[in-house]
């Protein structure tokens, strides 16, 4: 029994396109992940940096 080649090429073409799928999936959870990341070390950077150890005398 032989397989015709329309369905071996539907076949690869759909296995390609899941594959890109999740390729650009995870890459844009990453990129997610690295701008959470960043941002949240922003914000402690800024946090931390608003903190003035000399006592202001108003």
């Amino acid at each position: 029994m032989s397989v015709p080649p329309g369905v071996v090429l539907a076949a690869a073409v759909l296995v390609g396109l899941a594959a890109w799928g999740i390729a650009l999936f995870w890459r844009g959870r990453a990129k997610e992940r690295a701008t959470e990341a960043s941002s949240h070390y922003e914000s402690e950077a800024g946090f931390l940096g608003s903190q003035d150890s000399t006592p202001h005398n108003d």
